[in-house]
């Protein structure tokens, strides 16, 4: 996953100075500290985000890109949709944390996008027991949904359905 940032020093900000473009999670930290150092000329800066072209959350002037841009750098293509669900649900600092541990206290339902989805999914999964066949057609599922999501840590998001447990 990559993301576009626009760093600034204070000084160079203070002295009216432009800063620079880098994008995020194409390389590790240490090519990303180099290039940097050749932009701004030498490592002694406090760096700050001026500006970012994002894909599905926000980035604030005193986010710790250095850590953001590891966390990038290593997601795959699951967890990058666990990634942008959990910043939707819970931020961008929970997002980092989480991913450090490969998220596993959450589990994200790529398909499901609302109540009554997230109903069927439990009906037809058997994770509300054993219902006879004969009756599911009486099932509102919406109200299952509902009641599921309101009775966990969960959010729907523009990823799907996710769930901290």
């Amino acid at each position: 996953m990559e993301l576009r940032i626009y760093v600034n020093t204070w000084k160079r900000y203070n002295e009216g100075k432009n800063g620079f473009y880098f994008d995020l999670g194409i390389e590790d930290n240490d090519d990303l500290e180099e290039r940097l150092v050749d932009a701004f000329g030498d490592s002694d800066h406090e760096y700050f985000i001026q500006d970012y072209e994002s894909i599905g959350f926000d980035v604030a002037e005193q986010t710790d890109f250095m850590e953001l841009n590891e966390v990038l750098y290593v997601l795959d293509d699951y967890n990058n949709d666990v990634f942008l669900a959990v910043c939707e649900f819970e931020g961008l600092d929970s997002a980092i944390e989480e991913a450090g541990s490969g998220f596993d206290s959450y589990r994200l339902y790529a398909d499901i996008n609302d109540e009554e989805e997230l109903g069927q999914y439990m009906v037809d999964e058997g994770l509300m027991g054993d219902i006879p066949k004969s009756i599911e057609m009486y099932l509102n599922y919406g109200a299952i949904g509902s009641d599921i999501s309101m009775n966990t840590a969960s959010e729907f998001t523009t990823y799907g359905y996710i769930e901290r447990y």
